[in-house]
């Protein structure tokens, strides 16, 4: 969920690098409540901010989100880079996402030395209804829509593909999960607000870690 609703995150986060220097502590948020806390999180030694921004157009964004904040999330956008954080963007892109949408917030990384990554839509809704894998991939949508990208090789394991493009400060990545582009390299697990640690999310089963 997102951190800054909670009581004592940042004191928490402070007490997790104060025990654990050597921890690479990222934070991931909507960017609403975020900006109070910016300075403070370079101070503790915060490794990076992921902002999760889905569209720039207004009215999406208060339909997606149900809030009209589109102005403080971009004013915390502002802020990380100002203090330095290492800044990524996450984009969900969304079954209506136009390609107009998918070149305006494109232009973050082309004006930006941000990490963009565009994310494929996982059908995690609750509401039981399974659909198919999307007819065109999000990898040849990207390729259509920007052509002169250009992928960068990484010896490290990652689920996102990066690129560059030309004239771009910061790069472009793909996060293929709906896919399952990453599957054989993923080194991820999740841990829920309850304590059950899962290693997939598309993984029925769980580990109890209480």
């Amino acid at each position: 969920g997102e951190p800054f609703v909670r009581k004592n995150c940042l004191e928490f986060m402070a007490g997790l690098k104060n025990n654990h220097p050597g921890l690479d502590l990222r934070v991931t948020t909507n960017g609403v409540a975020l900006r109070p806390h910016i300075k403070a999180l370079k101070k503790i030694g915060t490794g990076g901010i992921n902002l999760s921004l889905d569209t720039l157009d207004r009215k999406k964004f208060e339909q997606i989100t149900r809030r009209d904040k589109l102005d403080q999330v971009l004013a915390s956008f502002h802020e990380v880079l100002a203090c330095g954080l290492p800044l990524k963007v996450n984009t969900v892109v969304q079954e209506d996402t136009s390609d107009e949408e998918l070149r305006q917030i494109a232009g973050i990384a082309k004006r930006y030395p941000v990490d963009l990554r565009f994310i494929e839509i996982m059908p995690f809704s609750g509401k039981n209804n399974k659909r198919a894998l999307p007819v065109v991939s999000l990898e040849k949508r990207m390729f259509s829509i920007f052509p002169d990208l250009t992928e960068l090789a990484s010896l490290e394991i990652q689920t996102s593909r990066k690129f560059r493009m030309k004239g771009f400060r910061g790069t472009i990545g793909l996060i293929e999960g709906e896919s399952r582009k990453f599957c054989a390299t993923c080194n991820k697990v999740r841990v829920t607000p309850a304590g059950m640690m899962k290693n997939c999310l598309y993984d029925s089963g769980s580990l109890d870690l209480k």
